[in-house]
């Protein structure tokens, strides 16, 4: 309900006349929706560890960055971990072929890959925030590690490096792609629009088709932000 409910709101809003007098948006809040995935696919993804303050047990799919027990922030505790899942779930394609029906696992191999990008700028966010918080004791606005042009600017007035100059233009602009696909997946369901082709670069696209995500692109973007938050962590961690 939740995703059809958005793809409606993003269509009224690319419907809207932005120089009329008058406009209605449409705005969907509330949770995410599920995925569900046969259990063959779900347990290679599945991490277990343990928090850090509190030594509780816990196990989790995905990003889960606090404690579900004493509400720790355990960032950078999970960070690999959570990097290491995503590249599981690019390489789930063929074990979802073996156990769904063709359609079916297309279908579901794809919301693996589109939900793996959203998880990786997640991982970055948390890590980010952890990183400023305790090299700056300030609190970031809030989500400003999803936007690189926004994050980069902290970091520099904060430590004296930027992004790129931590890992080079080609390789930050790579990285630019992937943050607005993430956009584009979790505002406007994937379709494209010009503000993604303006801010990205990526002319592979025409406004209105959908993004297409593969298993190639979520393992560089992987490696992209595992290389980043590396260099940041040598420059800004402890």
């Amino acid at each position: 309900m939740n995703k059809a409910m958005r793809a409606d709101a993003a269509a009224s809003k690319r419907r809207q006349n932005r120089n009329s007098f008058l406009s209605i948006t449409l705005d969907v809040k509330g949770g995410r929706d599920a995925v569900l995935v046969p259990v063959a696919a779900a347990e290679p993804m599945r991490l277990r560890t343990s928090c850090e303050s509190c030594g509780c047990r816990y196990s989790y799919v995905g990003a889960a960055y606090f404690c579900p027990s004493c509400g720790a922030n355990s960032a950078s505790h999970t960070f690999t971990q959570t990097l290491n899942t995503i590249r599981t779930a690019a390489g789930l394609g063929k074990t979802l072929r073996n156990t769904l029906g063709p359609d079916d696992a297309e279908v579901m191999f794809r919301t693996l890959l589109e939900k793996a990008i959203q998880d990786t700028v997640m991982s970055f966010q948390r890590l980010n925030e952890q990183l400023y918080e305790r090299q700056s004791g300030k609190t970031a606005r809030r989500n400003a590690f999803q936007n690189l042009d926004a994050g980069s600017d902290l970091w520099k007035a904060e430590i004296g490096y930027a992004y790129v100059d931590l890992i080079g233009q080609a390789k930050l602009d790579q990285l630019k792609v992937y943050f607005q696909q993430r956009h584009l997946l979790a505002h406007q369901q994937g379709i494209v629009d010009q503000d993604y082709i303006d801010r990205s670069g990526d002319k592979t696209y025409a406004r209105g088709q959908r993004l297409l995500i593969r298993d190639s692109a979520v393992r560089e973007f992987a490696d992209l932000i595992e290389e980043l938050s590396h260099e940041l962590t040598k420059k800004a961690g402890p």
